[in-house]
């Protein structure tokens, strides 16, 4: 805020939001800049009775391929924070037209040999839900005032 050119960039919940960030969500954000949306999936297994389903990857992305986490393992973590910082909004349900970014999880997490393991053994069959998590407003501006 003391910066007269990036005064309008500034919000007081700022300086607390950095408070709460890993030094693997500076890094996350950094990536952040310029996307609209972090895509992901969930693989699901379908039980056989037809009545549920079993979560077997939930919320998985590609971000471990484009970040360098020193902890990969918590981005789960990482984005249920930035959830709750207002960086990023959960359009669970909700999917993107362009398919590329989900055929690629779908590739790195196996889906095919998935389903070989898996059906029709323990489950009926392997769905995956498409969804993703929205960069908001409040996060594009967080993003700008952060990352030059």
């Amino acid at each position: 805020a003391s910066n007269v050119d990036m005064v309008n960039t500034a919000h007081p919940s700022f300086v607390n939001m950095i408070e709460r960030m890993s030094p693997d969500e500076a890094r996350l954000l950094s990536y952040l800049k310029g996307k609209e949306d972090i895509q992901y999936c969930v693989f699901n297994g379908n039980t056989s009775n037809g009545n549920g389903f079993v979560t077997l990857l939930d919320h998985v992305t590609m971000l471990d391929d484009e970040v360098v986490f020193s902890f990969p393992q918590n981005i789960g973590a990482y984005l249920a924070n930035f959830v709750s910082l207002g960086i990023i909004k959960d359009m669970n349900g909700q999917y993107r037209m362009d398919k590329t970014i989900y055929n690629k999880i779908k590739d790195k997490y196996n889906l095919k040999q998935l389903e070989a393991q898996l059906v029709p053994n323990s489950f009926q069959s392997i769905s995956v839900e498409e969804s993703y998590y929205l960069i908001t407003d409040f996060g594009k501006l967080f993003i700008k005032a952060c990352i030059k």
